[in-house]
């Protein structure tokens, strides 16, 4: 993404979902539990055209990888 002609937008996008994310008390820092499952985060990183098909808006979602979850009995 850092390399991306559109990069600055994409990092601002980031940014205001990060701080949403935080303001909305979406998670909290933890301690590292050894021995279970940590699942991995990844940007997801969109573009949004108005009805005349111009760029108006960046948006940046931050997902966790789900389908790497194993399922315990």
């Amino acid at each position: 993404m850092l390399k991306h002609p559109h990069s600055q937008g994409f990092q601002a996008a980031a940014e205001k979902e990060f701080r949403s994310l935080i303001g909305r008390n979406t998670f909290k820092p933890v301690e590292y539990p050894s021995g279970k499952q940590i699942l991995p985060l990844m940007w997801v990183f969109t573009y949004k055209f108005d009805k005349d098909g111009y760029l108006s808006k960046y948006k940046a979602r931050l997902c966790i990888r789900g389908d790497l979850q194993k399922v315990t009995a």
